[in-house]
């Protein structure tokens, strides 16, 4: 069956929604275990979606060349674009852009370029984003705000143009988006925010799908390939694991960590591989735990994540776990829930889980007599197909 076909398969066309105003809603991700190991391909982490989102409007402009994005996170003002030539694939800024746009444009580059390989004729239209993931004072919370805009503005597009995708084809519409901006992540929070829930992920292998990217012209055919060591699945945890996040106010570089990781990681491979093993055969429990709803295994398994994360980080001098983040592990171990930081560290979120909500309010309210700020996101529900 030729590429094109087998791509059509997993997209849903829904003609009267074409060229509709349509609006998107993606949420944010937190890592609950795996993080840095998730950077090798093959290395598995979980994570979850939460319902803060970053919402993307996108409505048809007149003009045949032309049209604007905006983002009350940006800038106020609308910027403009207009395009070389009609039909071709990406826009043209009309002066020079923040960088924080250079997710948006990849993604549209990225969506453009499979429309006309499935001989659609391309449009113009104004794009708007708004956000959930940042605090009033324009904090990043750490919810995987580049993930959510890749992820966000692939979804409204390919509804726009009349397509309901597979999560699967989201995924890796975003992973090339992404790759073409940044090498340095895992595409963790992609995962999470094209699937939804509680997700066990497996990274692909990056430098294959770079050299996959620079010799297939075909996106069509990248899409329909299967990509090595790349897993993704939902996992069914009970609602008695209670999961909670407190937030630092302190957000954290995650390209600067991780490029310091990936520094330290080349020079100790000997301590580097049995964390990957040990990290590995962890998160493989923690997701087993998670579905029987283990509560006593799970936090077993998160004082094993956090363990393992604190002994390599120490040794590399990373600075993962915070003098706040570790004042919110031990508050939230003194009321029967297990706690690690989330993502990079360095600052940012924690997460902690109990049992069926217990403690659960004056854990909260203990975080705050100690200026840790209780985040009220819940894990969304598992997105299903083409939804």
């Amino acid at each position: 069956m030729p590429y094109k076909d087998l791509l059509l398969e997993t997209l849903e066309i829904e003609s009267e929604q074409a060229f509709v105003t349509q609006t998107v809603s993606t949420p944010g991700k937190l890592y609950i275990a795996g993080e840095y190991a998730i950077l090798e391909p093959g290395q598995a982490a979980i994570l979850v979606a939460l319902d803060a989102y970053l919402s993307c409007t996108i409505r048809l402009a007149t003009d045949n060349l032309s049209g604007t994005l905006q983002s009350t996170t940006i800038q106020n003002e609308p910027f403009n674009y207009t395009r070389s030539s009609h039909n071709q694939p990406g826009l043209m800024p009309g002066a020079m852009w923040p960088k924080r746009w250079a997710y948006v444009l990849s993604a549209i580059e990225t969506v453009e370029r499979l429309l006309v390989e499935l001989n659609r004729p391309l449009q113009n239209y104004h794009i708007q984003y708004e956000t959930d993931l940042e605090a009033e004072n324009g904090r990043k919370y750490g919810l995987g705000s580049s993930g959510a805009v890749t992820v966000s503005t692939i979804r409204a597009l390919l509804r726009f143009y009349g397509y309901s995708a597979h999560p699967l084809v989201i995924y890796k519409l975003a992973a090339i988006a992404s790759l073409k901006v940044s090498t340095k992540g895992s595409f963790g929070d992609l995962a999470a925010s094209a699937y939804g829930g509680w997700i066990y992920y497996q990274s692909p292998d990056r430098q294959w799908l770079a050299e996959q990217i620079a010799a297939i012209p075909s996106l069509t055919q990248l899409l329909t390939k299967d990509w090595p060591q790349l897993e993704i699945r939902h996992l069914a945890v009970p609602h008695s694991v209670d999961l909670v996040i407190g937030w630092t106010d302190a957000p954290a570089s995650t390209d600067e960590l991780v490029h310091h990781y990936q520094q330290n990681r080349e020079t100790e491979s000997d301590i580097y591989q049995q964390f990957l093993v040990n990290s590995q055969a962890t998160v493989q429990q923690l997701a087993q735990d998670l579905e029987r709803g283990d509560v006593a295994l799970i936090q077993k398994g998160i004082a094993k994540a956090r363990q393992l994360l604190r002994k390599i980080t120490q040794y590399w001098q990373l600075p993962l776990e915070t003098h706040q983040l570790t004042q919110l592990i031990e508050i939230a171990q003194s009321y029967q829930y297990e706690a690690k930081s989330s993502g990079a560290g360095g600052g940012d979120c924690g997460i902690a889980i109990g049992s069926s909500h217990l403690n659960r309010q004056e854990l909260l309210n203990s975080w705050k007599v100690a200026n840790i700020i209780p985040l009220p996101y819940q894990v969304t529900q598992p997105f299903q197909e083409s939804e």
